[in-house]
């Protein structure tokens, strides 16, 4: 029988804090243990070792609101494209008033993490990566804006 690259033998459990311990049961030994290191209840700490406070990990990835954003909005019109583009298909969505630089790349990003889609800004329309209308259309409709057009 060949190794595969799996271990047969004990096995080792590596925690989020740093520790490994190896055994199972009642009779692991913990390193953090044996070298007395305590750590307080509460007390959370990054990859990088620097202190966070409790609940900060929900503001991470907090970025502008969509309805300020979107506030502005009133039209949006979602068309498939492909020519230029090597055959592959994207959706372009070009909002009506059109937004400045500024608002056209959070717009990108909300969209982005939204569709889970690639995106960026070309002449001040947004470019999705794919056929993303439908969903697009569905995003757009849920973060409130009134009238979507939907094109070839």
């Amino acid at each position: 029988m060949t190794d595969h690259g799996m271990s047969w033998g004990k096995k080792r459990r590596v925690t989020d804090e740093g520790d490994i311990s190896m055994g199972g049961g009642n009779f692991g030994v913990s390193i953090g243990n044996v070298l007395g290191v305590t750590k307080e209840p509460g007390e959370i700490k990054s990859r990088a070792g620097r202190k966070k406070e409790p609940g900060a990990e929900a503001n991470r990835h907090v970025s502008a609101e969509p309805e300020s954003a979107l506030a502005p909005v009133s039209q949006v019109i979602l068309r498939r494209e492909s020519s230029g583009r090597g055959g592959r298909a994207v959706t372009i969505a070009d909002f009506r008033p059109s937004p400045d630089e500024k608002t056209a790349d959070e717009l990108a990003k909300m969209m982005r993490r939204g569709l889970g889609c690639g995106s960026h800004v070309e002449d001040k329309k947004i470019v999705l990566q794919g056929d993303m209308r439908e969903r697009a259309s569905a995003w757009l409709t849920k973060q409130g804006v009134k009238k979507i057009v939907m094109c070839n």
